[in-house]
């Protein structure tokens, strides 16, 4: 909104970051702060539709992103680019796990490990994580989940501690970035329950780079991502993501580390920072070589087919 004010009393050309359709859907579906109908989420609508018409660019974060701006908003399809979200695949990528990572952790060392890195939010899915992982506790005795992430760490490490999940999940709390990679080798699966169907989910391309199979919600955003590599749940289903994790876990070492190297490759050739910021540099050659805001010419960069 301010980038807005000062673009146009600057005559300087604004691009949109969106991560989510609108601020009101992000404050409303995601955060759970207001209703549409209070006044928080009246002003949040009302900025989104003043920033969208004020903007010369939307970078989206997803397909799906830019289709709600194109059909919800009414912006132009010229105006709206995708530009899916990368990961470094010099820091990510699949390493031999530190043999003494699971002990550090009080993990068996030849547990079956599926692995959550995130915000420990609602939003995430991390009560549906759980409920299933419940069930996979039940059926598999190997699988242990390893919880990476804050806010609300203690909250959630006491729904872990009931019948059946003492003792098989670990929290670590807050998560150092740097050290993220030495975790992930230790996986065997990373599981994204994410039930927000618009925004992107950074977290896939780390588990992709490191070479683990994931499991995820079947969602645009995650076929965009995943495309047929992905092990696919029900969205929000809890007992078809506890199916589709043990399905995983039920493969020999080997199938998982095939297709752990096949979602490696796609995050090579498709998902690498330079990639992912090159596409973000066309958005402002593009303003810069149209000279002001209304210039036709040249056109935006088009979305990677």
């Amino acid at each position: 909104f301010f980038g807005s004010l000062l673009g146009r009393y600057l005559r300087l050309p604004v691009v949109f970051d969106a991560q989510d359709e609108s601020m009101a859907k992000a404050l409303t579906d995601t955060y759970r702060v207001a209703s549409r109908r209070r006044l928080l989420g009246r002003t949040a609508a009302w900025v989104d539709r003043w920033v969208v018409r004020k903007c010369d660019a939307i970078v989206a974060s997803s397909t799906r992103i830019a289709r709600s701006f194109i059909e919800g908003h009414g912006v132009a399809p010229e105006k709206v680019v995708v530009a899916l979200d990368g990961v470094d695949t010099e820091m990510f990528h699949p390493r031999f796990a530190d043999p003494n990572l699971k002990s550090e952790l009080g993990l068996p060392r030849d547990c079956v490990l599926i692995a959550f890195v995130g915000l420990l939010e609602p939003h995430q899915g991390i009560d549906v994580m759980l409920e299933a992982f419940g069930h996979v506790a039940q059926q598999f005795p190997k699988a242990h989940l390893l919880v990476m992430g804050y806010p609300r760490v203690e909250e959630y490490r006491s729904k872990a501690e009931k019948p059946g999940l003492s003792g098989r999940v670990v929290f670590t709390g807050r998560m150092d970035y740097l050290r993220l990679p030495r975790f992930l080798a230790s996986a065997d699966i990373g599981i994204a329950p994410k039930l927000d169907r618009n925004e992107s989910n950074g977290k896939v391309y780390n588990y992709m780079a490191s070479g683990l199979p994931v499991v995820a919600f079947d969602t645009d955003v995650n076929r965009e991502i995943l495309d047929v590599l992905g092990d696919y749940a029900e969205y929000g289903s809890a007992e078809d993501l506890a199916d589709a994790i043990l399905t995983v876990c039920e493969r020999d070492r080997e199938r998982r580390v095939k297709k752990g190297r096949a979602l490696r490759r796609r995050a090579e050739e498709r998902f690498t920072w330079t990639r992912s910021a090159q596409r973000i540099l066309d958005v402002y050659q593009w303003l810069v070589a149209s000279g002001h805001r209304t210039a036709a010419e040249p056109r935006p960069p088009q979305a990677d087919k």
